[in-house]
């Protein structure tokens, strides 16, 4: 039960370093991210575009393969990218 609530911290923390300036994150995270082991700001940002219907993962990024394809299938497009939203993410990159 413990290592749920550190895996679901550290998810959190990939999610927030993915919105972070690379010179705020830890060394190793960057490393991490530059090796594509987490999400970077660039692969997150598509997140935040209009339609905001890919790229959901938080942590590394790879589910998006899975994740992309379902909310699609899911979530039709006039639910999903109703109402245009002001873009509050910039890449850090």
């Amino acid at each position: 039960q413990i290592w749920l609530g550190v895996l679901l911290v550290l998810l959190q923390l990939a999610h927030r370093w993915a919105h972070m300036p690379r010179r705020m994150i830890p060394p190793a995270v960057a490393r991490l991210q530059s090796w594509r082991l987490l999400v970077t700001p660039a692969e997150h940002l598509r997140h935040h575009h209009a339609p905001y219907e890919i790229d959901f993962a938080i942590a590394t990024g790879w589910t998006n393969v899975i994740l992309n394809p379902a909310v699609k299938r899911l979530l039709p497009r006039s639910r999903s990218s109703s109402g245009e939203r002001r873009q509050t993410v910039r890449s850090a990159w």
